[in-house]
């Protein structure tokens, strides 16, 4: 009870957004600018793992899933994030962000002052008066919800492609675009939130202590005499909710802070049904709260001031560098900028370090080292050579080396030594040790860091399909692919990448063979546009075209189409599924002719086949198309020995979805089919509900919308739980008899009406064929 007590007098102090994100610096300036804070330090690498966190959480199934650049000349196609120095800031074109966050959206680039966001997550600092253990936890919640919110709701901005302070958009008077752009990109928040009960336990906590901080001090403001009269005759005005207060904005501004709070409660409460307010506290501030929207021309634009901005929190300053981070920073920009650019920040990097933090001797041969590669990476390979061999003198001078510098100097001697003999020679004495190191490595960040070394200077000297490399790309691939490290899976990626272009003489079975690794990795990284692009890639170095090649093909096609429809690509989906179908028919009749054995497999594989084509053609409304595809596959799949009743289950789905879009009463059937198939089978359960929805359609379409309405409230309840983020029933349309019919229509009293989803929805797709022909 104490805690709960304590809970609702507290207080938040709290720092506050600024005004709306404004594409403010051209695509030139941008770059420059930042590049220039970069060089000087006028950046910071202390958020990247936080950066890394929130984006690997909320990009996911966007077009910039993985495809995060942190205080890296900007990139199209890639979700560009800077965090820049508030002093150094200050002094630039920039100097709007400042005590921000800024979007910009047309650059795909986010702008923060890191001294904002260090106040603004750190600003909820529970004292730990009672219990220091639960008021630390407390204090994270807060924390990691409030990391959540601010960089992710810019990350939503870039998605969905707002066009902040867009002036046709402003001039509307009748159109309140800045409050909704806000709802969307809260909205996107939310939405990425699903499965995770601690944020959204840490989402209403933080709110509620928000709210009240906010309404607390707007009361105070507004009728200050009538406030204190109220706490001098021991009533509490603030838990009581006992005075009005006033709202104003513009309509092209972002909403004030207390909006976006009450706004995006409403979002969770509506999503989330474990979210309720037990207590009317909501209501009844909701109903005290005067919002006053007022024409562009009778307010100015607010002058934010960083002081006005933290309301009081106790916040552990902003630190001067993050050896580990920066260091890390460091190597990714050799393959990034020029080489000027690159030593400015190594010289910035060698005076931040205290010789506490590594010893003199150590940082020395750290930035030689580093110099060496900026210098083969820019085309001086004499230079680069002479460092290499200086560095190694030094190393060789130290009894024990630290791990990280025997790493470096390994990588880069296998980057720079070109002659593949010599380079042998100077990798073998340390091939065992770090083989040995790479089976012991951390299960950490710099633990993974040192994976990547070691397989880089494995694959540049020994190949690809060595044993050594091998094991070390098992454990680096399962470690990058199990959660987290973003921008170490960028950077593996990168590295294959530029030794793929190196070693263009490699045998093409070699480098086919490469071409689907990346693309394997790409798709476990959750990037199925690049992945797509290397397997096609692959599939074009083929020069085969022997009945050896065809079961090859036909599974690089297959595993393109779906990736295809990942993306929802339907025309692409369709060309790749015929393919994969056209190559399975050859195998299928290659094997009825000469080898029996496998002519049970290849049917199979053809069944299975024609349904992915079939779905393929539904993904285009192409019904009729798909309709003797799904038909085929199920003729096939009758005659097999050994029938898979999961996969058959799917065909029966498919071919009754159909159906019933083109009204075929035979969709009943078929839905009936399909649903008993996947209950017996126990198959995913979200499958099983995709199928109620399909019987419920069915059902619907042959005039019984009494069970029609029953089978779509059991789905949507049972998706609902199972999602743990209810989809708005508008949003899910089944067509039947060729017209598109919302499931709300069917559901009285359930319709959850949600535009911003609806845009959400329609928005996170986009942007995939421009990444394909990247």
């Amino acid at each position: 009870m104490a805690r709960a007590l304590w809970l609702l007098t507290l207080l938040v102090l709290i720092s506050v957004m600024g005004t709306v994100s404004a594409a403010f610096a051209a695509a030139g300036s941008l770059s420059e600018t930042t590049t220039r804070l970069v060089e000087t330090g006028g950046s910071t690498s202390t958020f990247d793992n936080l950066i890394e966190s929130v984006g690997d959480q909320v990009l996911k199934g966007t077009r910039y899933s993985g495809r995060v650049r942190i205080n890296l000349p900007p990139k199209r196609g890639y979700l560009n994030f800077f965090m820049l120095r508030r002093a150094a800031l200050r002094k630039t074109s920039l100097s709007s962000a400042t005590c921000n966050c800024h979007s910009i959206p047309d650059q795909e680039s986010i702008i923060c002052d890191a001294d904002f966001v260090n106040s603004f997550i750190g600003s909820i600092n529970v004292p730990a008066t009672e219990d220091a253990g639960y008021a630390t936890v407390l204090t994270s919640l807060y924390s990691s919800f409030l990391s959540l919110w601010l960089l992710g709701h810019e990350m939503g901005h870039i998605v969905l492609r707002h066009q902040l302070n867009a002036p046709t958009l402003a001039s509307d008077a009748g159109e309140n675009w800045g409050r909704n752009e806000e709802f969307e990109a809260d909205t996107f928040v939310a939405s990425r939130m699903a499965h995770h009960s601690e944020q959204q336990s840490a989402s209403f906590f933080t709110l509620s202590q928000l709210a009240t901080s906010l309404y607390a001090k707007l009361a105070k403001q507004q009728h200050p005499h009538e406030f204190q009269a109220l706490v001098d005759d021991g009533k509490n005005p603030v838990f009581g909710t006992m005075l009005d207060v006033v709202v104003t904005w513009r309509r092209d501004w972002h909403p004030p802070w207390f909006v976006r709070t009450i706004d995006l409660f409403d979002i969770l409460r509506v999503h989330y049904p474990g979210i309720v307010d037990t207590t009317g506290y909501w209501e009844a501030l909701r109903s005290r709260i005067k919002k006053v929207e007022l024409p562009d021309r009778l307010l100015s634009p607010p002058e934010w001031k960083c002081a006005d901005t933290i309301i009081g929190a106790d916040v552990t300053e902003l630190p001067n560098h993050d050896v580990a981070a920066d260091s890390e920073f460091l190597d990714r920009l050799i393959y990034e900028t020029d080489y000027i650019s690159l030593k400015s920040y190594t010289d910035w990097f060698e005076r931040s370090v205290s010789d506490d933090e590594i010893n003199p001797e150590a940082r020395r041969i750290y930035v030689s080292l580093i110099d060496a590669n900026g210098r083969m990476a820019s085309g001086d390979a004499t230079t680069a050579n002479h460092e290499l061999a200086e560095s190694k003198g030094l190393l060789d001078k130290i009894a024990e080396p630290e791990i990280f510098l025997t790493v470096t100097y390994a990588r880069t001697a296998a980057r720079i030594i070109s002659d593949p003999v010599e380079r042998r020679a100077k990798i073998a004495p340390l091939k065992a040790s770090l083989g040995a190191l790479a089976e012991r490595a951390p299960e950490t960040r710099y633990g993974s860091y040192l994976l990547l070394d070691i397989w880089e200077t494995f694959a540049r000297t020994y190949g690809f399909d060595d044993p050594a490399t091998k094991a070390v790309y098992e454990t680096t691939v399962a470690r990058l692919s199990s959660g987290g490290f973003l921008l170490l899976k960028q950077d593996f990626i990168t590295r294959w990448q530029i030794i793929l272009s190196e070693e263009r003489t490699s045998p093409s079975e070699e480098r086919i063979n490469q071409f689907m690794a990346v693309g394997q990795v790409l798709e476990k990284f959750d990037r199925p546009a690049e992945a797509a692009r290397y397997m096609k890639q692959g599939l074009a170095s083929l020069s085969d075209m022997s009945e050896g090649s065809w079961p090859f093909r036909a599974y690089w096609n297959d595993r393109i189409t779906r990736l295809m429809m990942e993306m929802r690509l339907g025309p692409e989906a369709v060309y790749h599924a015929q393919l994969s179908f056209a190559y399975r028919r050859q195998v299928l009749d290659l094997a009825k002719s000469d080898y029996p054995d496998a002519v049970e497999h290849s049917a199979q594989q053809m069944g299975l086949a024609l349904n992915q084509l079939g779905f393929a053609h539904m993904m285009n409304f192409a019904f009729v198309k798909a309709i003797p595809c799904l038909e085929e596959s199920l003729k096939i799949d009758e005659a097999l020995t050994d029938r898979d009743h999961l996969e058959e289950g799917t065909v029966w789905h498919n071919l009754a979805t159909s159906y019933v879009s083109l009204g075929d009463f035979r969709g009943l059937q078929a839905a009936k089919r399909a649903l008993d198939l996947r209950t017996a089978g126990k198959a995913d359960p979200v499958a099983i509900e995709y199928s109620r929805q399909a019987f419920a359609a069915a059902s619907y379409l042959n005039g019984d919308k009494f069970l029609a309405a029953s089978q779509l409230i059991q789905a949507q309840e049972k998706l609902d739980e199972l999602n743990d983020f209810r989809q708005p029933n508008d949003e899910t349309l089944q067509i039947i008899g060729g017209k598109e019919v919302a499931v709300n229509k069917l559901m009285v009293g359930r319709a959850l009406s949600s535009p911003a989803m609806n845009k959400i929805i329609s928005k996170t797709d986009e942007g995939y064929r421009a990444l394909l022909n990247e």
